[in-house]
């Protein structure tokens, strides 16, 4: 496995690991989310996600799913950029905004989340085939 694929698959992980947090307890997911708003995270969370977009679209042309895993690092790469534009006031309302979601909505984004975590990993994964090569029938 090439060293794309194995970061991208703790990105995988990672996303899985914040989704289950979400679903578990929706207050940790709020204050999780406020980090990115408030300085150092307003300056640390855009560089972890231009790392996040540059793995994922140097494991996509060998994943099982290319496009997929393209879109991902681009909307990574989209959002690394776009945040420090948005500055410190417009990203403390979108704070206010995640926290004053209920209970059941902040659920649905954290199954989401868990959801495209689990997909790159399976995307990332070598192929059954690689594992177990197919024998001749002679």
């Amino acid at each position: 496995m090439k060293a794309s694929s194995s970061l991208a698959m703790v990105i995988g992980f990672i996303l899985a690991a914040l989704g289950i947090i979400g679903l578990i307890s929706p207050d940790t997911y709020v204050r999780l989310g406020w980090f990115w708003a408030e300085p150092p995270g307003i300056y640390i969370v855009p560089a972890v996600q231009l790392v996040m977009g540059l793995v994922l679209l140097r494991a996509a042309p060998s994943s099982r799913t290319p496009v997929g895993l393209g879109v991902l690092g681009a909307f990574a790469l989209a959002e690394a950029v776009l945040m420090p534009l948005l500055g410190h006031g417009r990203t403390r309302g979108i704070a206010h905004w995640w926290g004053s979601q209920t209970y059941g909505s902040l659920r649905l984004w954290a199954l989401l989340e868990l959801a495209i975590g689990i997909l790159v990993v399976i995307a990332v994964l070598p192929s059954r085939r690689a594992l177990h090569p197919a024998t001749s029938a002679t």
